[in-house]
């Protein structure tokens, strides 16, 4: 089975980061704070300038640099593997700087993650999952799983408590990676 599976917000602990990053740049300018709790991207999140916005995104690379594994990720991937399925990472990550892809690839082989594919700048990663044969996609945005649900691929919905939930034939909704685990362990049972 071929498994797609997202970088920021799954593997690397990077949404947290940026959200904490967020807070701090928005208090130090002053800022009106959160106006969209249940938004994970930054730009829809806050009511910033985009002049505030663009220098926050000259950080994303340093942040995406930094971000640690999240729990479980590396060990529960690597169990994954030895049951006989392939990582792909489908993600949006050089969309914004390119600067991140070397970044990507670095912290991929450091790290020792199962990953033996990584499509980059994918903001509708639809296509992606079907070029590349993607089985069941593993995210953690609400819009990107919706949107792959209802044009037949199946996801894991890494939901994020900020997150809506979504019903549908096509998703299961996990919170972390032990329960990633659970779902490969006991599937065809």
């Amino acid at each position: 089975m071929i498994i797609g599976v997202d970088l920021d917000g799954v593997v690397f602990d990077s949404e947290r980061l940026y959200q904490a990053f967020a807070e701090i740049e928005d208090t130090k300018r002053g800022g009106g704070g959160v106006i969209n709790p249940h938004e994970l991207r930054i730009a829809k999140r806050y009511a910033w300038t985009e002049e505030y916005l663009m220098q926050f995104k000259n950080d994303i690379a340093h942040m995406q640099d930094i971000a640690g594994l999240l729990p479980g990720a590396k060990e529960v991937m690597d169990e994954i593997v030895s049951m006989g399925h392939t990582f792909v990472s489908v993600t949006a990550r050089g969309t914004i700087t390119e600067k991140v892809i070397p970044i990507t690839h670095r912290r991929i082989e450091e790290e020792k993650l199962p990953i033996s594919k990584v499509v980059f700048k994918q903001t509708n990663k639809v296509e992606a999952c079907k070029q590349e044969n993607v089985d069941i996609m593993i995210d953690d945005h609400y819009d990107t799983v919706l949107k792959l649900c209802e044009n037949g691929v199946k996801c894991l919905y890494f939901r994020d408590a900020i997150q809506k939930e979504i019903v549908h034939e096509n998703v299961v909704q996990v919170y972390n990676w032990g329960e990633i685990y659970r779902y490969f362990k006991n599937m065809g049972k």
